[in-house]
């Protein structure tokens, strides 16, 4: 269980990371607001893929 929410808290940072960085590049550009699209989406699809993966039993 503490594993699993810590792959959460890494997921929730790096989207948050990913959201820091594209905005500092892109701010008030017309791609800002697809590469921010991009990353949600990424970030969705890393988290569909950890929710949906087999788990090993607990350790």
């Amino acid at each position: 269980m503490v594993r699993m929410f810590l792959q959460w808290i890494g997921i929730a940072a790096a989207m948050a990371a990913w959201g820091k960085i594209g905005w500092m590049l892109l701010a008030e550009t017309e791609g800002f607001w697809a590469l921010m699209a991009f990353i949600y989406a990424t970030g969705f699809a890393v988290i569909a893929v950890v929710a949906w993966k087999p788990r090993k039993p607990a350790e």
